[in-house]
């Protein structure tokens, strides 16, 4: 019986702690690797901040966790093509590292060497799934 109660504590203290944090949950629903990153506003800055990269696997998901943000967050995700790359992404500009991983503040308005467009996503508390499709 002490098992059980463990057990049920152990699941009932996941579940809270999955509540009291936001994560998006990102959906590779392709055959090839998607890298994402994304951008989310930065109280203490008062500025947005632009993060990558992350991988999602094909047909696998992959968790970013936001600790306790809510809000807007913008998403950019591609993957590396023979003849061309495929982008997920519109609507807003922002600043990024093609290469490396990196972490820019004021990415809206900083001054970089490379820009790409993201997509709007409001989150809060808990999970929220987010697609990538196939661009067929």
């Amino acid at each position: 019986m002490k098992h059980y109660k463990l057990v049920f504590i152990l699941l009932f203290t996941f579940s809270l702690s999955v509540k009291s944090q936001t994560i998006i949950r990102l959906y590779n629903k392709t055959d090839k690797l998607i890298t994402v990153c994304y951008a989310s506003y930065n109280q203490s800055i008062k500025g947005w901040v632009s993060k990558g990269w992350y991988w999602v696997k094909p047909f696998q998901s992959s968790d970013l966790n936001l600790g306790t943000y809510t809000g807007d967050v913008y998403i950019y995700g591609k993957q590396d093509g023979l003849l061309a790359d495929t982008k997920w992404g519109k609507g807003a500009s922002f600043c990024i590292n093609a290469k490396d991983a990196f972490e820019i503040q004021f990415a809206d308005k900083a001054n970089c060497s490379k820009k790409e467009e993201f997509s709007k996503l409001t989150v809060k508390r808990g999970v929220t799934n987010w697609n990538f499709n196939s661009k067929n």
